[in-house]
């Protein structure tokens, strides 16, 4: 099976993801060696905690794609960003700083995790009218976000991606029941690693795959796991941001 991680750290020096090169390149491996196909890259971004990184950040890339270019020419990579949303953040968009994914209209948008249900559904809002569709990143970690604001957001045309490790519990009791429930309803778009490193965090999602192929469904797995994300993105390789 072949996979599609739209949520992953693996630019180096950005973020808390990977720290240089060497943990770069570390992490794409892990993630083609268990079957990704698939990537969008998405460090952090916010300035008010991260810096303003862009320039950084379209530099590793560069580097990161000559190397996947070389080593791994069936792998399709493309850049993002996971913005952290915050008044006006929709500028950071429009002036080139903070990428959408792939250079779709697209954005993978996070909150903070105590953040009320009432400023997610405003940021949601904000970037419709800004002419962006957000995916929620990570949006079972939410806790004061309700399963039933989760299908109107839906509804209304966000997309969600669920995290693999909170699939596998290892986020935690509330995390991973809400997972299943997201799974259960067919609220989840995308199940991705958000790897931060090969050890505590990797990019492994065969084993998430198994899991919900055997509670919710080998038709469902495949979409979540992987035909979602190419329909989104499309099939054209290195597309240029």
């Amino acid at each position: 099976m072949q996979f599609s991680d739209i949520h992953i750290h693996a630019i180096c020096g950005v973020d808390d993801g990977a720290k240089n090169e060497e943990d770069m390149f570390a992490i794409v491996d892990a993630a083609y060696a268990d079957g990704t196909r698939l990537m969008c890259v998405t460090p952090h971004f916010n300035p008010g905690m991260f810096g303003e990184h862009s320039r950084r950040t379209k530099e590793n890339y560069e580097i990161l794609r000559a190397y996947v270019s070389e080593k791994y020419p069936d792998m399709e990579l493309m850049l993002g960003n996971e913005l952290r949303y915050a008044s006006g953040c929709r500028n950071w968009i429009y002036d080139g700083v903070c990428n959408t994914m792939g250079g779709t209209k697209y954005i993978l948008l996070e909150f903070s995790f105590t953040e009320t249900s009432e400023k997610i559904i405003r940021g949601v809002e904000s970037m419709f009218n800004s002419g962006f569709i957000p995916i929620i990143a990570h949006v079972e970690r939410y806790s004061k976000l309700s399963i039933a604001q989760i299908r109107e957001l839906r509804e209304k045309g966000a997309l969600m991606q669920v995290d693999s490790m909170s699939l596998l519990r290892d986020f935690g009791f509330k995390e991973w029941m809400r997972s299943k429930k997201l799974l259960a309803e067919r609220l989840a778009d995308f199940v991705s690693s958000d790897a931060h490193d090969t050890g505590s965090r990797p990019p492994e999602l065969s084993p998430c795959y198994e899991y919900v192929k055997k509670k919710f469904g080998e038709r469902y797995a495949n979409a979540v796991f992987y035909e979602n994300a190419y329909e989104l993105f499309g099939s054209q390789k290195e597309r240029e941001v």
